[in-house]
């Protein structure tokens, strides 16, 4: 809410606009999981409308089948099973190695060690950016002795295809 303030702030300034309201604007079940973490009074705080709210209100002056609200009803309903669900982030991991480690656990044949993870995988972003900066040798990788992770998780590859794409570096 913070980072919006700026940029409604800016759009006013750059709009000519005489007022801005900035609201957040939730499902009920998920304001309830954020309450006593919204601040309530200062500069930082913001009124909160209801999803439901706008529902109600609305379909007492709109007319019977109206898309928005037919959407927006049908979204609330299935609100548990459409919400994101929170990250798993270091579920799979057995342990957490720096790719030197990793190294020596391959030169040892170490069953402990056998896939590696990064997000986005072995041909990634965030692991290319490991290799060309020479961070992936004090790095901690998520690493785990369970090769079924391979084909059920993109971010998952082998002890063997992570030395290989290491030791082409120069």
């Amino acid at each position: 809410m913070r980072a919006q303030r700026v940029q409604l702030g800016f759009l006013r300034e750059r709009l000519s606009l005489d007022a801005v309201h900035h609201a957040a604007l939730l499902p009920a079940k998920y304001a309830a999981t954020l309450e006593g973490q919204l601040p309530r009074s200062g500069p930082d705080a913001f009124p909160i409308v209801l999803w439901e709210d706008v529902l109600g209100r609305y379909g007492a002056v709109r007319e019977e089948g109206d898309y928005f609200l037919g959407m927006l009803a049908a979204a609330l309903k299935r609100w548990d099973e459409l919400a994101a669900r929170p990250s798993v982030y270091r579920a799979n991991a057995e342990q957490l190695l720096t790719g030197a480690e990793i190294l020596q656990a391959a030169r040892n044949g170490d069953s402990k060690v056998r896939v590696v993870g990064r997000r986005g995988g072995l041909f990634g972003p965030t692991l290319a950016a490991d290799i060309s900066s020479g961070k992936w040798l004090y790095r901690k990788y998520e690493v785990s002795s369970t090769p079924p992770l391979l084909g059920s998780n993109p971010n998952w590859f082998t002890v063997e295809e992570f030395v290989a794409r290491v030791k082409k570096t120069p």
